[in-house]
Parts: structure tokens; sequence; C-alpha cells
């Protein structure tokens, strides 16, 4: 249960153990991917890492502005300083200081469903132990469940190894165990059925139906009392309705001077601002700022767009107290690590549809010039060394 993640590398394969759920991340997301763009539905903008030095945040601009590609004939007579000056190679010694820097600050690509999980889990426990127990985390591969519907379909699988590893963990808080939380009792029996044997300190249950704008009734309350006598809460997919009760947890925790950890997995608890408007909603706004998101992994599936030449697809990952990163699916690229390109880095968010496209394109264009170039190369004779 290291709460290491080693530089992206080719050794990084052999990080977890496999297990039935051991398969590579990029076969786990192509069998899983959507075609209707970024399905994000993230609750909160992240708060900064505060782990990053202003060396790698500057680096980060860095790497959003400039690959690294260049064809085999370009490289060779950069390494050699061909026709540089020595500022020239002062300033592309220093550019490439920066981007390695970025890279190696970067949140790597998983490279296998189990190694996900068990980030997760790390960066969740990790963030416990400095205090840090308003937490979210973000799923989605544009997948669902054949047989369960909504948010909760999409992330029914990533939850069930989340809770299962973390009950396992010798690094629990104290308390009663993880105690996983579902918007009602018709979703709590349902996934009862689908997970199988369950630890003995895991147990499955649901949000009480508290209603928004009235105090709480006793047995509300009894119910939150019983259940914040866990050692961490995992809250699966909470929408709007569950919003009350959510707010509740941390107000009856507060109320009995309790710190455990709670976890919002795919959490949209705001979906019509018009529903919640007023002091709920500055409430819940207030909220949504204090909360850490320590696991975001998103797959990001551009459109044809009729080009010659397709887009790839990308990913999106954070793993705290790292950066979010958009690593570009490209195994072809000389340039990728574990099949992958880092695109862009972000302290603050997760890059949106519109960034990911802009990213992307970029790229392409860079390719078909890189291909251009190759192409004079061999039509003046050149010899591509």
């Amino acid at each position: 249960e290291s709460y290491q993640i080693k530089p992206p590398s080719r050794a990084m394969e052999g990080v977890v153990a496999p297990s039935t759920l051991g398969e590579s991340w990029r076969s786990h997301a192509s069998a899983l991917r959507h075609q209707s763009g970024r399905g994000s539905s993230s609750m909160v903008a992240p708060k900064k890492a505060s782990h990053l030095s202003a060396a790698v945040a500057v680096a980060s601009l860095a790497a959003a502005a400039v690959r690294r590609r260049a064809n085999p004939v370009q490289k060779q007579l950069q390494s050699l300083g061909a026709g540089m000056t020595e500022e020239k190679r002062l300033a592309m010694g220093m550019r490439e200081e920066m981007v390695q820097a970025t890279i190696e600050a970067s949140t790597p690509v998983p490279q296998s469903f189990d190694q996900a999980v068990t980030w997760a889990c790390s960066a969740a426990l990790r963030a416990a132990e400095e205090g840090q127990n308003r937490q979210s985390m973000y799923f989605n591969t544009g997948a669902e469940d054949a047989q369960v519907t909504g948010e909760l379909g999409g992330v029914l699988q990533f939850g069930e190894q989340v809770a299962k590893t973390l009950a396992y963990s010798n690094k629990l808080p104290e308390g009663n165990g993880v105690r996983v939380l579902f918007t009602d009792f018709g979703a709590k029996s349902l996934v009862a059925t689908r997970w199988g044997d369950l630890p003995e300190n895991l147990i499955l249950d649901h949000l009480p139906p508290v209603l928004p704008k009235r105090e709480l009734r006793m047995e509300e309350r009894m119910k939150l009392n019983e259940i914040l006598e866990s050692s961490i809460l995992l809250v699966v997919a909470p929408n709007q309705s569950e919003m009350a009760a959510v707010l509740a947890i941390f107000d009856v925790m507060k109320d009995l001077g309790k710190k455990v950890p709670v976890i919002l997995l795919n959490a949209r608890l705001v979906q019509d601002t018009t529903a919640v408007a007023g002091v709920m909603l500055r409430n819940f706004r207030a909220f949504e700022g204090t909360l850490l998101p320590v696991f975001h992994l998103e797959q990001f599936d551009p459109e044809d767009d009729k080009d010659p030449l397709p887009l790839n697809s990308a990913v999106i990952v954070r793993v705290w107290p790292r950066p979010y990163s958009v690593w570009e699916d490209n195994p072809e690229d000389p340039e990728a690590i574990d099949g992958y390109f880092l695109l862009d880095v972000n302290e603050q968010q997760p890059q949106d549809f519109q960034d990911c496209l802009t990213f992307l394109k970029g790229s392409r264009e860079l390719t078909k010039r890189m291909r251009l170039k190759e192409r004079q190369e061999r039509d003046k004779g050149g010899k591509l060394l």
C-alpha cells in the first residue's frame, strides 16, 4: 500500500500484482469508452495542489506549449549542436529540463485497473492521515453496467474495488470499518447482490431520506450518528436529491466533534440550480470549496471530424497531490511513455472538453508537419539517421 507513485516509465507496468482485474488500462478503457464527448460530471473545482514547486508550475506552461517531437535527422543534429549558437544550445537545454520536470511531476496513467484502484485508495488514506477528511473521486470510462443505469452503473465496478481495498487496508482510521452509502435502499439492495462476499468490516448502507430546509428528525439524527461510527465513508454517486443528506452528515459530524473521512464518488449534487437556489445553494457552494479531489480518471474520445488523420483519444488523470494531467493515447509517438504522450498539466481543475480537443488537434497538426518534413527529406535523397 505504498503512497509513492513512480515516475512514468516502462518499469511501472509491474507496480501492481495482477489479479482477476489485472488487464491493461488501455484494454479496459477501450472496452468501456464512450462516443459522446467528455462525460465528466465533476462536482467541484479542485483545490490547488500545494506540493508542486513554482518551477514545476512554470514548467507546466512550457509543456503545454512545446512538444519535443522531431524527426530523427533533426534530433541527431540537435544532439550534436549543429548550426547552433551557445545561447540556442542553452535555451534548448533549459526547455528540455523544464519539460522533463513537468513529466516527472505529472500524474502518470495507471497501467491497469488494479493500479488505478490502488492509487485512488492510497491517495485517500494519505489525505486522511494529513487531516483532509472531505474528499472526492471521479471515475468515468464512458460505459455503464448492462443491468444498472445512471451514474451508479458507470462506477459500480470501481466503487466495489475501492471499498474492498480500503476495508483490507492496515492504514484504515479508527472506527467500525468502511461504510458504503448508496442513494436509497433499492440501490443498496441491488449492489448487495452484485458485490458478492464482503470483508467483515465493510458495510453496505444507504443515506437517510433527509428533506431540505427542515430540521433533522430524531430517527434521521440517530441514523447519522450510527453512520459516523465508521472508520471511513464512501458515498457512491449521490445526486441532487441526496444533497441535504450529504450536508447533514457533515453538520452532525461537527456537532459530535468527530473527524471521519468521507469520500464522495462521482457526486452530482447540483444538477438544477433553480431548484436549490438561496440558502441551500450557498451552503453547498461553501461546502464544495472544502472538498479535496484525491483521484480523477477519465477517458476522452473525440468525435470523428472526417480528417484523414483521426484524432487520438486522451486520458485525464489526477492522483493527489499530483496535478491533473492530460495524456494522448498514442503508442506510435516516439516520445510516448507507456504508450501515452503528455499534453498538459493543470493544478486547479480537470481539463474540459474544449481543452482536450484543442490539445489533440494541436498534436495532430504537429504530427502532420513532422511527417511532411520526413517526406521532404526522403525526396531530397537524405537518409534518416
